[in-house]
């Protein structure tokens, strides 16, 4: 995962790329901060999903109860993240490929648009899927 640091207002960045040989090697990249704040908030939707079955109108309240309470720490740390994450506006296309993929897992339905949607849903669902093919 990548790590970053806020000097001055300017990010000052660099992202891990793994290597089987050499251990880890670095490289910089405009939106290093950013991709590494979208796949953070990744993990965590991916650790919120995982408390909750597919079918969740199946558990009993308990069960629910427990899923929520184990969601919440998370979902506070997801706020944080989006906090930061809205505030930075991203200069290369796979910064902007990391924003929409993290979109896409907090809210899958951004490419539920059929034929029969809205245009501006249509329309939001070819950019978020364009911008997500792009990295």
């Amino acid at each position: 995962m990548g790590r970053f640091l806020l000097a001055e207002g300017a990010a000052v960045v660099a992202v891990a790329v793994g290597s089987a040989a050499t251990g880890v090697a670095f490289s910089a990249s405009p939106d290093a901060g950013l991709i590494a704040l979208c796949a953070d908030l990744d993990r965590l939707q991916h650790q919120i999903d995982a408390l909750f079955p597919m079918d969740w109108t199946e558990m009993t309240d308990a069960g629910l109860g427990a899923a929520d309470a184990a969601a919440r720490p998370l979902e506070a740390e997801q706020r944080l993240i989006l906090t930061q994450l809205c505030a930075l506006t991203p200069v290369t296309m796979p910064g902007y490929a990391a924003m929409a993929r993290s979109a896409v897992q907090l809210r899958p339905d951004l490419l539920c648009a059929g034929p029969h949607a809205g245009p501006d849903k249509r329309l939001m669902a070819a950019v978020v899927r364009g911008l997500m093919g792009r990295a």
